[in-house]
């Protein structure tokens, strides 16, 4: 995860501040934090207008902002106004499942069809997932990538494990 990732545990507050660089004044600016599952989607999980004090952003989320399903989305920050819009921050926000939360039938159904996520910033693709019990990140290091040949980590197949976690 990035420098700007959060971990909100699912059904939980986060209060999340942001401060702004690079601009003199956030007067006359809106702030709004949004999450979705995939960079590319219209529909946000979480959609947050923040508090702005000076050049300080803070989103208070309350309890019915992180009853999602427990997974990692992408967010984002932007401020706007009529004039000019700025992303300020983009990273992962993680929805952990809490200790207390019974599991269902439908959600270990729902966990099991998602085996990776993907993520690529247009140049390099990397995948995190669960696979034989292990939590694993894999990059892609050819065009075939994923649908090849891993390689033993020295840079020679068409993808490799980077990490690998007892679940």
């Amino acid at each position: 995860m990035g420098a700007n990732a959060i971990e909100i545990y699912r059904k939980n507050s986060k209060t999340i501040v942001c401060t702004v660089t690079g601009l003199t004044s956030l007067s006359g600016y809106t702030a709004t934090l949004s999450a979705k599952i995939n960079h590319n989607d219209t529909d946000a999980i979480i959609s947050k207008v923040g508090t702005i004090s000076g050049l300080v952003i803070t989103f208070l989320l309350t309890p019915s902002h992180t009853n999602v399903t427990a997974k990692i989305y992408h967010y984002d920050i932007i401020i706007d106004n009529e004039a000019n819009e700025y992303t300020v921050v983009q990273d992962i926000l993680e929805i952990k499942k809490s200790v207390y939360e019974p599991t269902t039938v439908a959600a270990i159904a729902m966990e099991e069809e998602i085996q990776y996520f993907y993520f690529t910033d247009g140049t390099n693709t990397v995948r995190r997932g669960v696979r034989d019990g292990y939590d694993v990140y894999d990059v892609a290091l050819t065009s075939t990538g994923f649908s090849g040949t891993e390689g033993p980590g020295d840079g020679t197949g068409d993808w490799e494990r980077r990490e690998r976690n007892k679940i």
